[in-house]
């Protein structure tokens, strides 16, 4: 068996995924997503990604993608196709899954900059207090 890995700009863990994938002895491999055939895989998987942030909708972009048609015609024919964070959005804004998205969970949380906070310290000065939103999921309506 022999998979697809699909790259979008912006895409993380697809080596995890091929590696994943490789650990029980199925092949796999990457694809870049201006690709527009599959030819000799039985299966795709798109993995998720954080580029634009999910607000912009990247699947209602990235179904535009020239490898969306092959990852169809996968679909049509059968083939597994697997959607993974993002990629999961993608299947659905390309029409491959029923429904909508919609945000699940919003919180606001607020947060002191500390030493020890690295990530914070470079947008915020130490003592500050900053407010973050977190997305905890997204569900099909």
């Amino acid at each position: 068996m022999r998979i697809a890995v699909v790259v979008f700009p912006g895409t993380n863990c697809e080596h995890d995924v091929v590696h994943a994938l490789s650990a029980v002895g199925i092949d796999a491999a990457l694809v870049f997503h201006k690709e527009t055939q599959l030819d000799g895989f039985d299966g795709v998987v798109l993995p998720g990604g954080f580029a634009h942030g999910d607000y912009l909708r990247t699947g209602a972009i990235a179904r535009f993608s020239p490898i969306m048609g092959a990852v169809t015609a996968a679909a049509e024919a059968g083939k597994p196709v697997v959607g993974i964070c993002n990629g999961f959005q993608v299947l659905c804004e390309a029409g491959l899954l029923p429904g909508a998205l919609a945000e699940r969970h919003v919180h606001r949380r607020e947060l002191l900059v500390q030493p020890a906070d690295a990530h914070a310290q470079d947008r915020a000065a130490l003592g500050q207090h900053v407010e973050r939103r977190e997305v905890l999921g997204y569900v099909r309506r």
